[in-house]
């Protein structure tokens, strides 16, 4: 009977050896109330209740409380410059009158004015973003979409907002171009709203919540989990480990994060934006499924805004770059390495490194610098990839391979031998 004891002790202890997690976990960084906004603004985060504006400048540590916006029902915050706005979203339809839906400060959040009401039945604005020297606000029931060219300080209907279908749900600004997500299509404009165009989505009736781009790589958070496409292919697909809503999405440097609602709780988990490799980081946290969860980047860490305050984990616990469908580090050169194997017939392995998001030619030339085979020619994130050259078509001899990403260029011999 002792020896089964001893026994079950050691299996216990084993057992506990590889379970127990030895990852790091989220940590707790303050406000303690429900924190509908984050964002990362120069030496300080700034995030908000529903009530209130704060600031932090040491990572969360400390917090201090800004001057009442004079606004309630807070749900989005804005730096633009040294401006700062606070957009407001109730829920109160069959309310009369007017209501404050924008407030703007010019001295760090000292003092408010507000630059934006509204008739009450519409519900408010849900987020607000600069694109092209413009501000846009997308409305949460009624006019879609709201700009503002003299930084915030008056508002008007987007002249073009009889385009859209549906209601805006999300906004996102990248190299002046504006980004809408409707229920079932994504939009997009260069020219301050005269103008949009619309690309076509792969999720069929599940609704689009929100929209979020890093240079050539775009992801789509929907109700039937997370899809990815690029400005090179305009093809979506669907990029997930699980097919649930999405509660909030980023995109930090070559690393996706996205919340998902997994009754009873919220589930965060992360990936290389390049090839899926998920995993779950949401270790130390404690969500309930109905909680959005927005994220900002400040230095090292990852915050992230919950129904219980702010929480934080180091980017360097979470990020994930790749080789083929691997893991590695992110590189720290641009390289071209020989192929593999050489001489060879009739394929060979040309890999190639990168340390940021660059476009990328491979091509093949001949001894007499005619190009004959173009291999890649695509926007690419930092990472380290492999492409291969099949030479079945080709005659035995010497043939030359270079590469051009930004200011890199090199190029290497191969030997086709039959």
């Amino acid at each position: 009977m002792c020896s089964r004891k001893r026994l079950y002790a050691i299996i216990l202890a084993v057992e506990l050896l590889f379970l127990t997690p030895t990852r790091g976990q989220w940590q707790y960084a303050g406000l303690g109330g429900s924190v509908v906004d984050i964002r990362s603004v120069g030496n300080q985060l700034i995030a908000a209740t529903e009530y209130s504006v704060f600031h932090s400048t040491n990572d969360g540590m400390t917090w201090d409380t800004l001057a009442s916006p004079a606004i309630s029902s807070i749900n989005s915050v804005e730096v633009i410059d040294s401006i700062m706005l606070v957009g407001a979203y109730w829920g109160c339809a069959d309310c009369l009158g007017n209501r404050t839906a924008i407030t703007r400060s010019t001295d760090g959040g000292k003092t408010w004015n507000p630059v934006f009401t509204m008739p009450t039945y519409e519900l408010g604005v849900i987020s607000i973003k600069k694109s092209n020297g413009y501000l846009f606000a997308n409305g949460a029931f009624g006019a879609p979409l709201f700009r503002s060219a003299d930084q915030g300080m008056t508002w008007s209907h987007v002249v073009s907002d009889s385009a859209f279908a549906d209601l805006v749900y999300s906004l996102d600004s990248f190299d002046d171009t504006l980004y809408v997500a409707e229920a079932n299509r994504i939009g997009y404009t260069a020219d301050n709203g005269e103008s949009w165009s619309f690309l076509a989505v792969g999720w069929g009736s599940a609704g689009t919540i929100q929209f979020v781009r890093q240079d050539s790589i775009l992801f789509a958070g929907t109700t039937d989990g997370l899809y990815r496409s690029t400005t090179t292919d305009t093809v979506w697909k669907k990029f997930s480990p699980v097919s649930d809503v999405v509660m909030g999405a980023a995109l930090v440097e070559s690393n996706v994060f996205a919340a998902f609602m997994q009754y009873p709780s919220v589930k965060i988990y992360s990936s290389s934006a390049i090839h899926e490799n998920w995993q779950d980081v949401g270790l130390g946290l404690n969500i309930p499924w109905w909680a959005e969860v927005p994220f900002a980047r400040r230095e090292k860490y990852l915050f992230i805004g919950t129904n219980n305050g702010v929480y934080r984990r180091p980017f360097s616990e979470m990020v994930t770059s790749v080789v083929g469908d691997g893991s590695v580090s992110i590189p720290q050169s641009f390289s071209l390495a020989q192929n593999y194997p050489n001489p060879f017939n009739p394929s060979t392995t040309i890999s190639y490194s990168i340390p940021k998001q660059s476009h990328v030619r491979l091509q093949i030339f001949n001894p007499l610098g005619q190009l004959i085979s173009p291999l890649v020619d695509a926007d690419k994130l930092p990472g380290t990839y492999t492409t291969t050259w099949d030479a079945s078509s080709r005659p035995s001899g010497l043939y030359f391979y270079r590469i051009s990403a930004g200011d890199f260029v090199e190029t290497k011999k191969l030997i086709l031998l039959k």
